[in-house]
């Protein structure tokens, strides 16, 4: 007879304080601020707190959390963030030659 795995109890990810990471993610995506404010209003969403993942979470008919899905931020995050950076040096850059130029004449 084959061992039967014990499962282990559902829990969900640990809940970051601050969300900013989602919200911006799914607004790039092109999720409506006031459908991600609802979702995370009811319980439906948050951020995780060591990895800053989307967590989805499902609830049965009484509002307990039954299951959850995780989403990864990090790397669109990451490139979104590192892609807008890049953009403020880039200007940030040509401005300080341009404002050297305007001086120099």
């Amino acid at each position: 007879m084959p061992k039967q795995k014990s499962q282990k109890p559902f829990s969900l990810p640990e809940e970051n304080l601050c969300g900013t990471v989602v919200v911006s993610y799914l607004q790039q995506r092109g999720i409506d601020a006031d459908i991600i404010s609802h979702c995370i209003a009811k319980g439906l969403l948050y951020e995780s707190r060591h990895y800053r993942n989307c967590v989805f979470v499902g609830r049965d008919a009484i509002g307990k959390a039954r299951y959850s899905k995780t989403r990864d931020t990090y790397k669109e995050y990451t490139k979104s963030h590192h892609k807008n950076i890049m953009q403020h040096t880039w200007t940030k850059s040509k401005n300080m030659k341009r404002q050297k130029q305007l001086l120099m004449h």
